[in-house]
């Protein structure tokens, strides 16, 4: 009953896309779980990318750098394409 309520004021959307991390790993799980309750009122597709290909640099080639914590870091190199 709860869900038939949401589905009824939710905007449509056709695609749920996930960051994948890197990230803290509850914060990656709740969002995954987000978007599967979201899935679940929407039938939408859900598509995972990692979280540094989501970052809109207006270049077609970059290098993402995090820090990875415990004095060392983690580095992506991303083409576009």
């Amino acid at each position: 009953m709860a869900l038939e309520k949401v589905r009824n004021i939710a905007p449509k959307v056709d695609q749920i896309v996930i960051g994948l991390g890197p990230g803290s790993f509850a914060g990656v799980r709740i969002s995954i779980a987000a978007a599967l309750g979201m899935q679940l009122i929407q039938d939408a597709e859900l598509v995972g990318i990692p979280s540094v290909a989501a970052l809109e640099t207006g270049t077609p080639r970059y290098i993402a750098v995090g820090d990875a914590r415990r004095d060392t870091f983690y580095w992506s190199e991303v083409e576009a394409g």
